[in-house]
C-alpha cells in the first residue's frame, strides 16, 4: 500500500463518518486516544512488568455501563526518574456495589490533556465513557474502544467514586489507614504493625512522621489521625493504631495493580464498609518485589501505594499524601522534583527526616498562611516587605511585621518568594537554608513548581521582559537578612525598572554607620560597601551535637571586670556549625563551655566540638568533657578598654545529606 493510497483511504473513511453523522470532534477524540499512547514511560503499567492480556482473553472480563473517573497516577522511582499515567476509578455499579477499584487503561493521555467537551483533564473529576470499555478483572486492565466521551463530576465530599468528585480539603482533621500485606506466597512487609503505626503517627517514639509533619508545617490547620479501631472478620486483622494487616491470595509477581485492587476489595469484605468509611486516606504498603518504583499516589484521590519500607519514610509519606491533596512535584531549573528546599521534591530513605515543610509555591497553594501572604504587581509600583520563615509563623506576634509568602503577579508566570529559614520544623531543609528562594508556578490548578533562584544578602533575581515582550525587566532584591532578630527575617524589594526603587542615597540607609550606602538611580538598586567597617578578630565555632539545647557558652574579658564579649545558648539545630564573631581588644579572655546534661559535646550523642580563634590563631578547642570546660588566653599587660561592638553571628551551616532520590 503506497503513502498516497493510505492518505486516500483515510480521507474516504473520514468522509464516510461525516456522512453517517459522526462529528469531526468525535473523530478527533478517537484519533486522540490512539495518538496519546506512549506519552508516559510505562504506558500506564506502574509495576513495570508489562504484559497482561489487556482484556482480550483469560480471566473474567466485564463491560462498563457507567462512566469511570479519570485519576492521575504520579509514579516516583529511585533513579531520579518519575512518570505518570491516567487510570480510571470504576463506579460501584460496575463493581458489584464495591467502591474504590482503580483500573489501568490501554490508552494514556498527556498530563495536561484537554478536550472540548470537558476542558482540561482534572484528576478525580473528569469522567470517561464509551459503550465499549472492557475490564479484565484478572489483571486490572481495561481495553477502550469506540469514541470516548468526557464529562465532569460536580464537586462533593463523599469520596465514594459514585456521583460526586472528591472535594479537596487542605485544612481540618483527616484520618489515615496504613495497610500491611501478607501475600499469597507468604511474602510480607519487613516491619510490624507497631513499627508502621509509629512511623506514620509517631506514638511518642518517632519524632518526625506524616502526622507531626503536616500538623507542625500547617500550624495545626491540617492534621492526620489514626483510622478508628474496628474488629475485622476473616483473614484480616483488626484495625488498631491506624494500621491493619490483610492476607491475600494474590502474589507480588501479579504486580501492584492487582495487589492494590485486592487490598481495596479485602478491606470492604472484612469490615463491611468502603474505604471512605474506614479513613479519608489509605496507605498501601506492598510487599517486596511488587512495585518497581518506590511509591505512587493518585492526585486528588484517597490512595497512595508504597514499595515496602518506603511506607515508613516520612518524606515519602508527606510526598505521596501531598499528591492526594493536590500538590504536584517541585522542580528546579526544569529538573523534575529536584527542588530540595521542601517536600514534593526528592524523597529520602530515612525514617527520621529530613525535617522540612514545603516551598513557597506550595505554601501559597495550601493557604495555611493567608494572614501572612502578600501579592504584588511590579508593573504598578515597587514593593518592599519583610519575610519570616515557616518555622517562625506560629511564634510571630500578630502585630509583628513579616509575611511567609510573597506572590509576584503580572507576568506569564507567577513568582513565589519566601525566606527559607533553617530552624524548627524546617531545620532539615536540604538546600538553600536561610536564603530567599523563588519558585514559579502556572495557574491555580494542579501544576508543578520550578525553583529559579536562591538569594543571599544583596542578591538580585531578574525577570526579563516582565509583563510582555519588550517590557523592561523586573527585579527581586534582598535588602537585609537578620538571623539574630526575633523572629529572624529577610527584607526584599520587588520592582520593575523604571518604576523606581531608590531615588537617593538616603533611601538606602541601613542604619550601620560605618557602611557606605549608595543608590543607583537608574536601576533603583542600593549597594552597601562595608570596607570601612572594623573586622572581627575573635571567633567561636560551635558544632552542636544531637541535643543542642543543652549547650551554652560565654567569653568574658578578664581585664575589664569580666565583662561579656560574646555568648551563645538556646540552640535548636542538631549537628550544625554556628560561627559567632566579635571585635576584641588586646586583653585576657576566659571561655566557659557548659552542657546541661553533663555529657559534653562528644561522643555518646553526636560528634560536637568547639574552636576559638583570636587574631587568626587557635586559642581553645575541645569536645569531650562533662558539665563544664574553661580555657584562658591573652594578658592584661597590653589591655585596652574597648568600645562596645555587637557580636556578629553567621548563619548556621549544616552539611547537606546525600539524597536518595525518588
Amino acid at each position: 500500500e503506497t503513502v498516497a493510497e493510505t492518505m486516500m483511504l483515510r480521507v474516504t473513511l473520514l468522509a464516510a463518518l461525516l456522512v453517517l453523522g459522526v462529528s469531526a470532534d468525535e473523530v478527533k477524540q478517537t484519533n486522540l486516544r490512539r495518538l496519546a499512547n506512549g506519552n508516559s514511560k510505562n504506558n500506564g503499567n506502574g509495576n513495570g512488568n508489562g504484559g497482561g492480556n489487556n482484556g482480550n482473553g483469560g480471566g473474567s472480563s466485564k463491560k462498563l455501563t457507567q462512566p469511570c473517573t479519570l485519576m492521575l497516577r504520579e509514579i516516583d522511582y529511585e533513579d531520579q526518574a518519575d512518570d505518570f499515567a491516567w487510570d480510571c476509578e470504576i463506579d460501584p455499579i460496575d463493581n458489584n456495589g464495591k467502591s474504590g477499584e482503580i483500573i489501568e487503561l490501554d490508552i494514556n493521555f498527556k498530563k495536561n490533556e484537554k478536550v472540548a467537551s470537558a476542558g482540561l483533564f482534572e484528576s478525580g473529576f473528569t469522567t470517561l465513557f464509551t459503550d465499549d470499555i472492557v475490564v479484565n478483572k484478572s489483571n486490572g486492565k481495561a481495553t477502550v474502544r469506540g469514541n470516548p466521551s468526557f464529562g465532569r463530576k460536580e464537586r462533593g465530599n463523599n469520596g465514594n467514586g459514585n456521583n460526586k468528585g472528591r472535594m479537596l480539603q487542605v485544612t481540618g482533621a483527616k484520618t489515615v489507614l496504613a495497610v500491611r500485606v501478607i501475600a499469597g506466597d507468604g511474602t510480607t512487609n519487613t516491619f510490624t504493625e507497631a513499627e508502621l503505626s509509629d512511623s506514620v503517627f509517631g506514638n511518642g517514639n518517632d519524632p518526625f512522621n506524616l502526622a507531626s509533619g503536616y500538623d507542625t508545617c500547617s500550624d495545626g490547620a491540617l492534621t492526620f489521625g489514626k483510622a478508628a479501631d474496628r474488629v475485622g472478620s476473616g483473614s484480616s486483622s483488626s484495625i488498631s493504631g491506624g494500621v491493619v494487616t490483610v492476607t491475600l491470595s494474590e502474589t507480588p509477581s501479579q504486580g501492584d495493580v492487582v495487589m492494590r485492587n485486592a487490598i481495596t476489595t479485602q478491606l470492604e469484605t472484612q469490615f463491611g464498609v468502603g474505604h471512605a468509611d474506614l479513613a479519608d486516606y489509605v496507605m498501601m504498603c506492598l510487599p517486596p518485589g511488587t512495585l518497581s518504583g518506590i511509591a505512587y499516589a493518585f492526585v486528588n484521590g484517597w490512595m497512595s501505594v508504597y514499595a515496602n519500607q518506603w511506607c515508613t519514610y516520612p518524606s515519602a509519606q508527606m510526598h505521596e499524601i501531598g499528591h492526594n491533596i493536590g500538590l504536584a512535584h517541585s522542580n528546579e531549573n526544569g529538573a523534575s522534583y529536584a527542588d530540595q528546599t521542601g517536600m514534593m521534591g526528592y524523597s529520602y530513605g530515612s525514617d527520621d527526616g529530613p525535617v522540612m515543610c514545603f516551598n513557597n509555591a506550595k505554601n501559597y497553594q495550601l493557604g495555611w498562611y493567608t494572614d501572612r501572604q502578600l501579592t504584588v504587581l511590579p508593573l504598578t509600583a515597587p514593593t518592599s516587605t519583610r519575610l519570616i520563615g515557616v518555622a517562625d509563623y506560629a511564634s510571630a506576634a500578630p502585630v509583628a511585621t513579616g509575611n511567609v509568602v510573597l506572590k509576584v503577579e503580572g507576568h506569564s508566570l507567577d513568582y513565589y518568594v519566601g525566606f527559607n529559614r533553617k530552624a524548627g520544623i524546617n531545620s532539615g531543609t536540604v538546600e538553600d537554608g536561610d536564603k530567599v528562594t523563588v519558585q514559579t508556578r502556572t495557574g491555580t490548578g494542579y501544576a508543578e513548581s520550578n525553583k529559579v533562584a536562591a538569594l543571599g544578602l544583596d542578591g538580585i533575581f531578574e525577570i526579563s521582559d516582565f509583563g510582555g515582550t519588550g517590557n523592561p525587566p523586573a527585579f527581586i532584591r534582598v535588602d537585609a537578612i537578620d538571623l539574630g532578630a526575633t523572629p529572624p527575617y529577610a527584607d526584599v524589594t520587588v520592582y520593575q525598572q523604571g518604576t523606581t526603587g531608590c531615588l537617593s542615597n538616603g533611601d538606602c540607609d541601613d542604619n550601620i554607620p560605618c557602611t557606605i550606602d549608595t543608590c543607583n538611580v537608574g536601576t533603583g538598586i542600593c549597594t552597601y560597601d562595608d570596607t570601612p567597617c572594623p573586622t572581627p578578630n575573635l571567633f567561636m565555632d560551635l558544632l552542636t551535637d544531637n541535643y543542642p539545647a543543652e549547650t551554652s557558652w560565654s567569653i568574658v574579658d578578664n581585664c575589664n571586670g569580666n565583662s561579656a564579649v560574646m555568648s551563645g545558648s538556646g540552640y535548636t539545630d542538631q549537628n550544625t556549625l554556628f560561627t559567632t564573631g566579635a571585635i576584641a581588644p588586646s586583653s585576657q579572655f576566659t571561655l566557659t563551655v557548659s552542657d546541661a546534661y553533663g555529657d559534653g559535646l562528644c561522643c555518646s550523642y553526636g560528634l560536637g566540638s568547639y574552636t576559638v580563634k583570636y587574631d587568626g590563631a587557635v586559642v581553645a578547642s575541645g569536645s569531650d568533657f562533662s558539665s563544664t570546660e574553661t580555657a584562658t588566653w591573652g594578658s592584661c599587660s597590653n589591655h585596652v578598654t574597648p568600645s562596645p561592638v555587637p557580636a556578629l553571628t553567621d548563619a548556621p551551616v549544616t552539611p547537606a545529606p546525600t539524597p536518595e532520590p525518588t
